[in-house]
């Protein structure tokens, strides 16, 4: 087998180099078609934030070819996207329900028991220990008349509610030092969030935390990243505002 290897190596050596066609004189414009229908899809279903995220993509790949292939320069005049596109879709099971939200485009995401985990890489999805620029989050969902064994009340005010199942779902060995919990309106559903820094060992994380109130359910979100370019309280109100009941099939 080897041998063989070696004797495709030499034949693909030998052979004469191809002349690499001029890619301004047949441009190939179809990944940008496809984001463009991506984001007439998201437009037509309403989703009016994933549209014009996309478009904007769309924008600066079309100026970006002006600018490469024609005597026009329209660099100043790109629209750089944001680099977190909410766009990909996650799907959490409660008790008796089905909830979705949106992660970045690019990111990847594993599925657990009424729960999953969600990163920027494949590598931070085991996330004993984040490493620079990496960002991990986990989501659950859980019917809001289980908070009562927390100390709470299904009538309490998101805000609340989040700041007594905080000491649990942060660990005890960590050392913690979160902000308190932040009223904030989540397209519609009310939301509280959290944000601080979370010391484990000699590594201290940024970390986010953040609870959505449905109709009868509560879902709940904690993300933490290491030297990461982006505001996680940011991005998590963000990912927040996308959450809701998974539309029944007819």
């Amino acid at each position: 087998m080897r041998v063989l290897l070696v004797l495709l190596l030499l034949v693909v050596v030998a052979l004469p180099a191809q002349t690499q066609p001029d890619p301004c004189e047949s441009p190939d414009i179809t990944e940008i078609a496809a984001l463009f229908e991506r984001a007439q899809t998201a437009l037509a279903d309403g989703a009016a934030g994933d549209g014009l995220a996309l478009l904007a993509v769309v924008e600066a790949d079309l100026e970006r070819l002006l600018t490469r292939c024609t005597d026009k320069d329209v660099t100043d005049d790109v629209v750089t996207p944001g680099p977190l596109v909410l766009i990909e879709t996650l799907t959490v099971s409660s008790s008796d329900a089905a909830v979705q939200l949106r992660y970045p485009t690019g990111w990847v995401a594993r599925p657990e028991t009424n729960s999953a985990v969600f990163a920027n890489t494949s590598r931070a999805l085991d996330f004993t220990t984040v490493t620079p620029g990496q960002i991990v989050g986990v989501v659950t969902a859980f019917p809001r008349a289980g908070v009562g064994g927390f100390g709470a009340s299904p009538d309490d005010l998101p805000s609340t509610v989040l700041e007594a199942l905080m000491p649990t779902f942060i660990n005890p060995l960590e050392e913690a030092t979160l902000s308190v919990a932040e009223a904030f309106d989540a397209n519609g559903q009310p939301a509280a969030l959290v944000t601080g820094e979370v010391t484990q060992g000699e590594q201290t994380n940024d970390a986010a935390l953040v609870l959505v109130e449905l109709q009868d359910d509560y879902v709940l979100i904690f993300m933490a990243g290491f030297e990461a370019e982006t505001t996680l309280g940011t991005l998590l109100r963000d990912i927040a505002r996308t959450v809701d009941y998974l539309p029944e099939q007819p």
